[in-house]
């Protein structure tokens, strides 16, 4: 990603769907007049939907850089400028780079088949990270990150923002405990199947 050239402090929303970008967008605005160099990238979920996220970002007044284009944005440019993230499996790229994560498909009820995406990932490299409320389809995962707070849930817009306001000035060691835990829960299938061995042996 070093031809995009991301700098910190850097907002990464992965995996969003329809109704988030919109959300997301509002909220930059409002946070770059007390966060000025902060940048944001946003990765949607399905790419048949990368054409109409890039239009939504400019009719925002913000440059749209494209992962698939890094010359997208014309020379000159001084509008701020958001990253698109529109390529298949760079996601963790994006995610390495960020300050805070918002893990999204988690804040618009998108139907019971698309609540959550994968706050795994994010956690797993330590990084702040945040979910809205419809987050069924990761219920162990989350419930494991809620024992130790190692995860921020938001009910709403406002909520985000206050979220990642806060974790932009103080992340309070939520990524190192976020980190911890997916540590502690690898090898948990070796040992399942270690045990279903054991007793189909007996």
């Amino acid at each position: 990603l070093r031809d995009l050239s991301l700098r910190s402090p850097l907002w990464v929303c992965g995996s969003t769907g329809p109704g988030e970008e919109q959300i997301v967008l509002d909220i930059y605005a409002q946070l770059r007049q007390t966060h000025p160099d902060l940048q944001l990238a946003i990765i949607p979920r399905k790419p048949d939907r990368f054409d109409e996220v890039a239009t939504l970002i400019e009719s925002r007044g913000f440059g749209c850089l494209r992962r698939s284009k890094p010359e997208s944005v014309p020379t000159g440019n001084t509008q701020p400028v958001v990253v698109l993230g529109d390529t298949m499996g760079e996601l963790r790229k994006f995610y390495a780079h960020a300050d805070v994560v918002f893990v999204g498909r988690t804040l618009v009820d998108l139907g019971d088949k698309q609540h959550g995406s994968d706050m795994i990932e994010p956690c797993a490299i330590g990084k702040p990270t945040v979910v809205g409320p419809f987050t069924g389809n990761f219920i162990e995962p989350m419930n494991a990150f809620r024992a130790t707070e190692a995860i921020v849930e938001v009910a709403d817009a406002d909520g985000l923002k206050d979220a990642v306001t806060r974790l932009l000035s103080s992340p309070d060691g939520i990524g190192g405990r976020a980190q911890a835990v997916v540590q502690s829960q690898r090898g948990a299938t070796d040992r399942t199947l270690a045990v279903i061995d054991s007793i189909l042996q007996t």
